[in-house]
């Protein structure tokens, strides 16, 4: 049982985005989505599902990647702000459900219009 508190499981998701390292973005993955999470994202062309392929698609362009406010929640979901710094700077917003045990079960990032 994993029982983590909200804002653990927000810091090692976006620290799991933010990494290089493939082993210690697979086990911040682990530790903040459930094994079957659904993870949507427009950059991406369809829903990745689950927490192998959710860590290879973060893999994939790493990016320095924070919240910049604290979660609204209510009802198991949950909305907070993010920054995204890569080739430029994206910002948007996340919604997601959680699992009883505290992780993240369905992810769905809205990027803001320019």
């Amino acid at each position: 049982m994993y029982a983590l508190d909200l804002t653990t499981v927000l810091d090692r998701y976006a620290e799991a985005r933010s990494t290089a390292d493939a082993d210690h973005r697979w086990s911040l993955v682990h530790d903040c989505v459930v094994d079957d999470v659904v993870h949507v994202d427009p950059a991406s062309p369809d829903p990745v599902e689950g927490q192998a392929a959710l860590a290879s698609t973060l893999g994939v362009r790493p990016e320095a990647f924070a919240f910049t406010d604290e979660p609204d929640a209510h009802h198991g979901w949950i909305r907070v702000p993010w920054r995204s710094i890569g080739d430029a700077v994206t910002t948007g917003v996340m919604i997601a459900s959680l699992a009883r045990d505290g992780r993240l079960a369905y992810v769905l990032h809205f990027v803001d219009p320019d």
